[in-house]
């Protein structure tokens, strides 16, 4: 392969290394403390549409902080990354990827759930993202009044 793509796939090889060491639910799968499955019954951070955001905030973050993204990702330690708290549904991840209790993973699941990680780590949102996002927003307020 060419440098340029030696260099992308190691970029890529230390974002996912770096996001691992900020989610302690990963260590624990990977050292059997944790099952998998169980991890996926109770938290969000082992489904898919938040994978899928992981990998959309490494390229926002990146392409934004080029030097100090690794210090930005330090925030995704202070993720509550429960699916629900109680009885009721983890706020921060209600009518973004959980919608009636259940994990979604559309297309609008994805971007508001992406969003929510940009707005975490402290990145602009785009456009899309604040549409989406807010109109998410109005839905929750309605739905929480």
């Amino acid at each position: 392969g060419t440098k340029e793509y030696r260099d992308k796939v190691e970029l890529a090889t230390q974002y996912w290394n770096t996001v691992a060491t900020m989610i302690s639910d990963w260590g624990k799968v990977k050292n059997d403390e944790l099952k998998a499955a169980e991890l996926r019954q109770e938290k969000i951070n082992a489904h898919a549409v938040v994978l899928r955001a992981l990998g959309g905030l490494g390229k926002s973050l990146i392409e934004s902080y080029p030097k100090e993204w690794k210090q930005r990702l330090t925030k995704l330690k202070d993720i509550d990354w429960r699916k629900s708290i109680g009885n009721k549904v983890n706020p921060m991840w209600e009518n973004a990827c959980i919608t009636a209790g259940s994990v979604v993973s559309n297309r609008q699941a994805r971007v508001a759930t992406l969003a929510v990680l940009k707005q975490h780590v402290g990145l602009e949102l785009t456009k899309q993202e604040e549409q989406v996002w807010g109109s998410m927003a109005s839905f929750r307020e309605a739905a929480t009044a």
